[in-house]
């Protein structure tokens, strides 16, 4: 390619200027209530989570017949017998069984919970329980990520997690294996 041919080329690109295209509005879902809960439940499940409904009433209840002997909670009124308060060693909360917390948030398309240091009590004891039990409130389940990430920059900052179902992993053959990373279990308790 000559020199001239080469400049008329540049030259057409440059002045080659497609007129600006706006960004579409952000998407914003139709669901009820109800459908983003339904929504929300079936992708916990899917993940290999369990979820189990509760009221105001029966939360307690509901709660103390999924923990085991050794477990720890931040939910307001239900204390177990490890206090997160009083560890400051990680290592302590290796044989946690369960820890039961409120989760801030939920997301109906990946069925994933948002936790944070005030839900948690003790980041390590998100990783190192058996069985992570969160309690949510079923009207603070959005749409979607782009939705839960609107709500949380109004006001969180910090350490945070987003937790969808039991940790798992894979092997080179493809072996499904839990609770390698974090919890075996993990359960929604969704209040309604």
């Amino acid at each position: 390619m000559n020199q001239p041919d080469r400049a008329h080329i540049l030259e057409s690109v440059r002045r080659n200027r497609p007129p600006d295209t706006p960004l579409p509005e952000p998407f914003r879902s139709t669901l009820t209530t109800e459908a983003l809960q339904d929504r929300f439940v079936q992708q916990v499940l899917q993940a290999g989570g369990e979820v189990v409904e509760a009221t105001e009433t029966t939360l307690f209840d509901s709660l103390r017949s999924l923990l085991p002997g050794r477990w720890a909670s931040t939910v307001g009124g239900l204390e177990g017998p490890v206090r997160l308060q009083e560890v400051s060693d990680p290592h302590a909360l290796a044989n946690l069984e369960a820890l039961v917390c409120p989760a801030h948030l939920g997301v109906a398309e990946n069925g994933a919970v948002w936790l944070d240091d005030e839900s948690l009590g003790h980041r390590a004891a998100a990783f190192l329980a058996e069985h992570l039990i969160v309690v949510l409130r079923a009207d603070r389940i959005v749409a979607d990520l782009h939705e839960a990430y609107a709500w949380l920059a109004s006001w969180w900052q910090g350490f945070g997690l987003w937790v969808a179902g039991p940790s798992k992993t894979a092997d080179i053959e493809q072996t499904l294996v839990c609770g390698v990373h974090g919890p075996r279990q993990f359960t929604v308790v969704l209040r309604t």
